[in-house]
């Protein structure tokens, strides 16, 4: 009976064998060339380019040209200019001033580009523009008309393309809600101003 069965299973495996015929085709087929990792990397290169230009496009948006950052920074300005939140300091004394603002990276200062006759510094609170934290420093003349004047740390990644007064460019003018505001770097700060249109320097 042993013997019948062995017999049994190898006449069957031997009837499912490949042919010697069938084993030379294999072979040929497995030989051949194939063209599929050529049109693997053409595919690749392509997804690869897709990915870069729809990473441009969405990052396009948020590349603001100079025109844009000088509007954004005029309506924050102009809003802070309006509301007018309380004072945080009161004092006529740049020293004082100066002394109260520890949390900037900065020392507040005295402009040499901005100044009003018969202006007198009132006082200041903590304010930010464009996200960055600054310093309103409040000025009234003696038509008790109030003028501020904002400082941060300048940041051209955050701020590109802003004159510099001290290679002779003008600050750049912007109106908004009544308000003429004007924008300048000086001595590594950025400084803004913001008055009543109807008043000029």
């Amino acid at each position: 009976m042993d013997e019948q069965l062995k017999d049994a299973f190898a006449n069957h495996y031997k009837s499912k064998s490949l042919s010697a015929e069938q084993i030379e085709r294999l072979n040929a087929l497995t030989e051949t060339d194939n063209p599929a990792p050529r049109y693997t990397r053409k595919a690749l290169m392509g997804a690869c380019a897709m990915v870069i230009l729809l990473t441009a496009l969405f990052f396009q948006p948020f590349v603001q040209p100079s025109k844009d950052i000088t509007s954004m920074i005029a309506a924050e300005v102009a809003k802070n200019h309006i509301k007018m939140r309380p004072m945080e300091i009161k004092s006529q004394s740049m020293e004082a001033i100066q002394q109260y603002f520890t949390e900037l990276d900065f020392m507040p200062m005295e402009s040499q580009r901005f100044g009003l006759p018969n202006s007198n510094l009132i006082g200041g609170r903590y304010c930010s523009i464009q996200g960055v934290m600054a310093a309103q420093l409040r000025y009234k003349d003696t038509n008790n008309q109030w003028v501020t004047l904002y400082e941060t740390q300048y940041d051209q990644t955050v701020f590109p393309h802003l004159p510099h007064t001290e290679k002779g460019e003008p600050p750049l003018k912007a109106y908004h809600s009544g308000l003429e505001i004007e924008i300048w770097v000086e001595k590594g700060l950025l400084m803004v101003s913001a008055q009543p249109a109807s008043y000029s320097l």
